[in-house]
């Protein structure tokens, strides 16, 4: 596929017309993923079950009571942005303060929450590389790296599984004049035969219409390329682990007495936790079950899609669940299960760590990055926005 000339410009598009006549795709014959890599993707899966058993707080108790096995430690939105991922990493110790990226944090518990790639930047599949291989590591020295959905998430799975919205628009409608979806373009190394030049070439675009518009000029089929994307992932061992690590991703979890969610609690969100079990932790592992159930459908081409799986995912991605200011004993469950603290990211609010103190004593964290204006670093006055919740008494900092 040739390079367009980029001294024309790019076409800009709204998708409310047919789509021009296909052009034919130059795609080499697919090389399937050699068996031991196959193997290795096995193995990681089979080693989700011991990364996501965490010890859980049941009853009410206060933060100094709960018994803890190591430091919690998270990190908010990072819009797809690799060196505010690095730099909240090192600051949080889990890897050295060099470049290096391997993990040093012991059996510390590392939680992401959500909001990483088909976002702002275009660094969003570095950063889950580096999140897989640190999931890796931790789980070998009793610590665990949980990575937790966010609506940007949710809107990749949307792209490679074309999925329409409520309202029956696919990802390049729904997005199309949208700056912050662009990091979807990360993707389009997995186009059967692109070449680095036109790759590059499609880096370039600065919107979601844009990138839509440049597709075609490239005479690619806009009708198809998701599903051959899809498609060339699963036979590729880099995208093969990326699907795998995003079919492990989770909307929901909790450790000791810490709820971890994408974004702030909703109406809904408290009534399906209070209904999918009889403890927070039994909702927890329901609620998760279903969604990965679903992603390895979506993603993997494996099994059923659950009926509930479109209710439950929408319930905790949804981009407008914000602002919540709960009402008397309305977390009065949570807390007599031995919730004390509920961390979120997804925040409006000004970047940095939010602490809510509600009536029924649950403390209420949001943190969230702005993650910089360029994607290679942070802007003007911008702090990490990270959390430490610390063994020994429960307390928590933003180092």
């Amino acid at each position: 596929m040739p390079v367009p000339d980029s001294t024309k410009e790019p076409e800009t598009i709204t998708l409310r017309s047919p789509v021009p006549k296909k052009v034919e795709d130059a795609t080499p014959p697919q090389q399937e993923v050699p068996t031991a890599a196959v193997s290795e993707v096995k193995t990681a899966v089979a080693l989700a079950t011991t990364r996501f058993s965490h010890q859980r707080n049941i009853t009410l108790r206060e933060p100094a009571e709960v018994p803890r096995s190591s430091d919690v430690v998270v990190i908010g939105d990072l819009h797809g942005n690799y060196a505010i991922a690095r730099d909240s990493l090192a600051a949080l110790r889990v890897i050295p303060a060099s470049d290096r990226v391997t993990w040093t944090g012991g059996n510390t518990r590392l939680i992401f929450l959500g909001d990483i790639i088909a976002d702002k930047h275009k660094n969003g599949l570095e950063i889950f590389l580096a999140i897989r291989q640190l999931q890796d590591e931790a789980v070998k020295c009793g610590g665990s790296v949980t990575l937790v959905a966010g609506n940007h998430e949710n809107a990749a799975i949307t792209f490679l599984a074309d999925r329409k919205s409520l309202h029956g628009r696919n990802f390049f409608t729904k997005y199309a004049h949208s700056q912050q979806f662009i990091g979807i373009v990360e993707f389009m190394r997995f186009v059967p035969g692109i070449t680095p030049e036109l790759q590059k070439w499609l880096q370039g675009a600065q919107s979601v219409s844009e990138l839509a518009g440049r597709i075609l000029q490239a005479g690619i089929d806009l009708e198809t390329i998701q599903r051959k994307i899809l498609g060339n992932m699963r036979k590729d061992e880099t995208g093969l682990q990326i699907l795998e690590q995003m079919a492990e991703m989770r909307l929901v979890e909790q450790i000791d007495d810490t709820l971890f969610l994408h974004t702030e609690l909703t109406d809904d969100i408290l009534k399906m936790l209070e209904d999918k079990g009889n403890t927070v932790g039994e909702s927890v592992d329901s609620i998760n079950a279903v969604y990965q159930e679903g992603l390895r459908h979506l993603l993997l081409g494996e099994g059923t899609m659950p009926e509930d799986w479109d209710s439950i995912n929408r319930t905790f991605t949804k981009s407008d669940n914000r602002y919540f200011k709960p009402r008397p004993n309305q977390l009065a469950w949570l807390k007599n299960n031995g919730v004390n603290y509920v961390v979120h990211g997804h925040t409006k609010l000004e970047v940095g760590q939010h602490v809510t103190k509600t009536g029924d004593g649950v403390t209420i964290i949001g943190i969230d990055h702005h993650a910089g204006i360029t994607g290679h670093g942070r802007a003007p006055g911008e702090d990490l926005s990270i959390l430490t919740i610390y063994k020994e008494d429960g307390h928590f900092s933003d180092v």
